[in-house]
């Protein structure tokens, strides 16, 4: 069964669950400005597929993103 995220969903890996992410953006879900546009369409190229997610999350200070496969995070 594949996991289904949705904006805003706070989430983890399952190789650290003390690292908390905030889902940004779901692959698959209609975008709704260019930057999203461009996000699929660098997603669908790395090969991710519908349901993958892009997060942010603070190291310290500092605000980083990532894409992430969705069978490597759990929701919170």
């Amino acid at each position: 069964m594949s996991k289904t995220f949705k904006i805003g969903d706070v989430v983890f890996l399952n190789s650290n669950q003390e690292l908390l992410l905030t889902v940004d953006f779901v692959l698959g879900d209609k975008p709704t400005s260019l930057f999203e546009v461009d996000l699929l369409q660098q997603m669908r190229s790395l090969g991710f597929k519908d349901g993958d997610v892009s997060c942010t999350w603070f190291d310290g200070t500092v605000l980083k993103d990532s894409l992430f496969k969705a069978e490597t995070l759990t929701q919170k």
